[in-house]
């Protein structure tokens, strides 16, 4: 379902959790006692440090200055999303401002850190990109009534593609299939991309063997017992 600026619906982005609690620290503090306010510091010194270790291998995975891809970056960012409760979520919030940098380098190695966490995170990050909340922030590169206008040609070219992508490759999220016909409907998209990202599908089945002709040496076999004359090779 779309809203009245063209984007599909979705919540507000919340808040992370050590900044909620580091909010709410006066209250604590008033309510708990000494052994209880030093484990609530503890939680909150946990929440902060994971959520700025994010940051930090974001920044580095998609740092503009990188010559090229940092695919060791890249893999430390997709593995702390795989060890974190909530590493889908906080990776997708953080990725969705990375791409509407505007330098065009660190928008193109957002995008490709997104593809690397799609093919590596497994369901749980398949879940958080296929929500409204950040197929949102994909469609806002390529709407003129957002980011359309500002963004390079090459990211709305690559956003198109990784939808187009994802809408065959994850039939489970049908909010990206519903996202991509939007953008069809409205004309953001003109015709569907060549780029196809194989290692969503799996490679065709091989070709059934003929159980007869297993290989070329049982076949020449078959074909002088067919041709004997002798009654017990038959």
């Amino acid at each position: 379902m779309a809203d009245k600026t063209g984007c599909p619906n979705s919540k507000d982005t919340q808040t992370p959790l050590w900044l909620t609690l580091w909010s709410a620290r006066a209250t604590y503090n008033h309510l708990l006692g000494r052994k209880l306010l030093r484990l609530f510091l503890f939680v909150l010194a946990e929440e902060f440090n994971r959520d700025i270790s994010f940051v930090s291998l974001s920044d580095k995975a998609t740092n503009p200055l990188n010559r090229g891809e940092d695919w060791e970056y890249i893999m430390n960012f997709c593995d702390r999303v795989n060890v974190e409760q909530e590493g889908p979520e906080i990776a997708c919030r953080l990725l969705g401002h990375k791409i509407q940098s505007p330098q065009e380098r660190e928008a193109m190695q957002g995008l490709t850190v997104i593809e690397a966490c799609v093919k590596n995170c497994g369901e749980a990050f398949h879940r958080q990109v296929g929500k409204f909340r950040f197929l949102n922030e994909m469609i806002k590169l390529i709407s003129p009534k957002y980011l359309g206008t500002k963004s390079p040609a090459s990211v709305q070219k690559k956003v198109i593609e990784i939808m187009y992508s994802w809408q065959a490759g994850l039939p489970e999220e049908p909010k990206i299939i519903e996202a991509y016909q939007m953008l069809k409907k409205q004309g953001l998209v003109k015709e569907d991309p060549v780029y196809m990202d194989k290692e969503f599908f799996p490679p065709p089945p091989p070709r059934p063997k003929n159980a007869t002709f297993e290989d070329e040496e049982k076949s020449k076999l078959l074909a002088r017992l067919l041709k004997s004359k002798h009654p017990e090779d038959l």
